[in-house]
């Protein structure tokens, strides 16, 4: 959603266009490393046999959820294959042999994924990819997001490789940050300049991709028969989510909880409510059956985009006093609890209450 950007600053140079390609590559797989943090921490908590099964349990929920958006909403759903790699990662981590043998697996299949894919989409691309965004009718924009759904999800055992090995590197740093943390260690700045190298060497790679996006490198329909910027930008977007995760480790793991980390810990807890709400309102609004505003132009998409920024961000920093709207997240919680699940919540609160009256 960042990319109209480029034609809006193009002037500028490729260095704006730059930072906008390096977000957009960063989140996925800044995102997978998150993830895969707090599955470690989940399943540390799962000191029982019940309690590691609901975890599976909301995993199992998670690729229902997002069947239900993907084939509802926007085809292009990320739910549903981060439930299935979380049902993988949680299989991996039964036994430290499986985990190690996961994690080269997908660093491999990350790297042919991503000198692969950018050929591959050349060769595949074309208008049944966007079918349910540009049809004019709702019920045909419906038939087509099933089968774009279903083809995505049948892709993942390759696709979503690049998301698979970040969530298994969160995994197990993960392991080793809170160790540390635990042993007493406070966080020091010794990865700064990592995280400087990292964060430079990332935007230096999303550069060339700018300079397509911007048309500094002349017809863009000529240079996409060389992807190697596409290449080079998926690497850059991985360092980029490298750099984050390592300053996030080491400088925000075991701090006192600030009113910045508050809020950042905020929405990160309503990501998803924020991931359905922002998916729905540009349904209404950007397709043709609906509103129709994405043929208007960049400058409507960046203003919704910037609008339901804040929107979202406000909704999710009063969601603990709108205590009678459901979230998205209770929800999951919802669908994930089984009776044993229910039993231990129940039990939990009961003691809370008696630790409270004495």
């Amino acid at each position: 959603m960042l990319f109209p950007l480029t034609r809006l600053t193009s002037r500028l140079g490729p260095y704006v266009p730059a930072l906008a390609v390096l977000i957009e590559y960063r989140g996925l797989p800044l995102y997978a490393l998150l993830l895969g943090f707090g599955m470690y921490v989940l399943l540390r908590r799962a000191d029982s046999p019940q309690r590691r099964a609901a975890v599976v349990r909301r995993n199992l929920s998670l690729i229902l959820l997002g069947a239900l958006h993907g084939m509802l909403v926007f085809s292009g759903d990320i739910l549903a294959v981060y439930g299935i790699l979380l049902y993988v990662l949680v299989w991996a981590t039964r036994k430290p042999r499986r985990l190690r043998l996961a994690t080269w697996a997908s660093g491999v299949l990350f790297l042919l994924q991503t000198l692969v894919l950018p050929f591959t989409l050349l060769l595949t691309a074309g208008d049944e990819a966007t079918a349910s965004v540009l049809a004019d009718s709702a019920s045909v924009a419906l038939g087509a997001r099933w089968t774009e759904w279903l083809l995505y999800v049948l892709s993942t055992p390759f696709l979503s490789s690049g998301l698979l090995f970040p969530m298994l590197v969160g995994y197990r740093s993960a392991a080793v940050v809170l160790r540390d943390r635990s042993a007493g260690d406070r966080p020091t700045s010794r990865s700064f300049p990592l995280v400087v190298v990292l964060l430079v060497g990332s935007f230096t790679l999303c550069l060339p991709y700018a300079a397509v996006l911007a048309e500094h490198w002349g017809d863009i329909r000529a240079v996409a028969a060389h992807p190697w910027h596409l290449v080079a930008a998926q690497i850059g977007g991985l360092l980029g989510a490298l750099a984050c995760w390592w300053a996030i480790a080491e400088k925000w793991t075991g701090l006192r909880a600030s009113s910045g980390v508050r809020i950042l810990a905020t929405l990160g807890q309503r990501s998803l409510t924020l991931y359905l709400l922002h998916s729905i309102v540009f349904l209404l609004l950007l397709t043709p059956p609906f509103g129709g505003l994405a043929t208007a132009g960049s400058l409507p998409i960046l203003a919704l985009v910037v609008v339901l920024g804040w929107v979202g961000a406000g909704l999710a920093l009063s969601s603990r006093r709108l205590a009678g709207i459901p979230m998205a997240e209770e929800l999951l919680r919802d669908m994930a609890a089984g009776p044993v699940t229910g039993s231990d919540e129940q039990a939990a609160g009961a003691a809370e209450r008696v630790k409270e009256a004495i």
